[in-house]
């Protein structure tokens, strides 16, 4: 017999991330690319059921969506952590 199926709530909290595009772009991160950044924010998706991940118009932007300040901070902590760089 099957598992009854989880209801995961919706997201509640969004934010825009995108690529650093400051005077001081690169000099913290390793990863500072539109497309490494995508790839890991895919990565995320994989393991994370309660994140969205949307583009927009603009390539380098992307709105992410989660359960709130707390989810979206540990996110972006462990991507500066990993060498990402972005701008939120």
């Amino acid at each position: 017999e099957a598992l009854p199926v989880l209801r995961i709530d919706e997201p509640t909290l969004e934010m825009t991330f995108k690529v650093n595009n400051s005077p001081f772009a690169g000099r913290e991160g390793d990863f500072v690319t539109a497309r490494q950044i995508q790839e890991r924010l895919n990565q995320q998706l994989e393991t994370d059921v309660s994140l969205k991940v949307s583009n927009t118009d603009s390539p380098d932007t992307w709105v992410v969506a989660g359960r709130g300040e707390l989810h979206l901070s540990i996110l972006i902590e462990n991507m500066r952590r990993e060498g990402y760089e972005l701008q939120v």
